[in-house]
């Protein structure tokens, strides 16, 4: 399983369009977080690295997005060591 965490300030918008490329990398969804502050929100998405891409390019894509910002993600079990 893998990860990309990423801010934003516009929360609700930048997660359906990192869903969106999510489906269309063709990986599984296995959670989704949101917490959001005054100013900004931290997402967090949980997914099964099983599409067409590699998740490398998954989040290079996601870094590309405007309004998102520090993204961050990897293999989730590597998360853990």
């Amino acid at each position: 399983m893998h990860f990309a965490t990423f801010r934003t300030d516009v929360p609700l918008g930048i997660l359906m369009r990192a869903l969106t490329e999510l489906e269309r990398a063709g990986f599984g969804l296995t959670g989704v977080s949101l917490v959001a502050r005054s100013d900004e929100a931290e997402v967090r998405i949980d997914y099964v690295a099983i599409g067409t891409v590699a998740p490398e390019t998954w989040l290079a894509r996601l870094e590309r997005m405007p309004g998102i910002l520090c993204v961050a993600g990897g293999n989730s079990s590597a998360e853990k060591d």
